[in-house]
């Protein structure tokens, strides 16, 4: 009997003691400054809710970029132009599609329309791209890898972003196209 008191005694030690480890790492956890906790956007700090560096108003960075069909583009474009950028890595990013095309074809005829899809070159790549020309037939799709000329041109941290550019000064941005206001 002596036996089974000492293993319930030590078993309610060990238990406690898991107890206050796990209070000493929450309250660790507490701790860590806010850039430090994950966002829901692919590591953003969470305190930031711009998916761009750039500020507004500020000026994009000039990139030369070759679209899907090999049609070469000077960015940023004059005029107003609206630009989307998507990874299929993004989990949100597809859900974002769909968006995206509608408020391109409601767009004016002299707005142009860029998407850019990042990461490596396969499936789902494609079928984003698809996707992305099944709407307006003006839209020029941009493959790139992560971190490519277009998106260190734009200061993108995270997908899905989207941002307004008028003559080559971002007027908004945003995690959701639905949100952008210029």
């Amino acid at each position: 009997m002596s036996v089974l008191s000492a293993a319930v005694v030590l078993v309610g030690l060990i238990g406690l003691l898991n107890l206050v480890l796990t209070f000493g790492v929450i309250r660790r956890l507490r701790e860590q400054p806010a850039s430090q906790h994950p966002h829901p956007h692919q590591g953003i700090p969470a305190n930031d809710v711009r998916p761009t560096t750039l500020e507004l108003g500020e000026q994009v960075a000039g990139v030369d970029a070759v679209t899907i069909d090999g049609t070469a583009v000077q960015l940023p474009v004059a005029g107003r132009s609206l630009v989307g950028f998507f990874s299929p890595s993004c989990s949100t990013c597809r859900e974002q599609i769909i968006p995206f095309v509608v408020t391109a074809e409601r767009e004016p005829a002299d707005v142009q329309v860029l998407a850019v899809v990042a990461g490596p070159d396969d499936d789902a790549a494609s079928s984003y791209v698809e996707e992305l020309l099944a709407g307006r037939s003006e839209v020029l799709v941009i493959r790139e890898d992560e971190d490519g000329p277009v998106q260190k041109a734009f200061g993108i941290k995270g997908f899905p972003a989207f941002a307004i550019v008028e003559e080559g000064d971002l007027r908004a941005t945003d995690f959701q196209v639905s949100a952008l206001r210029p």
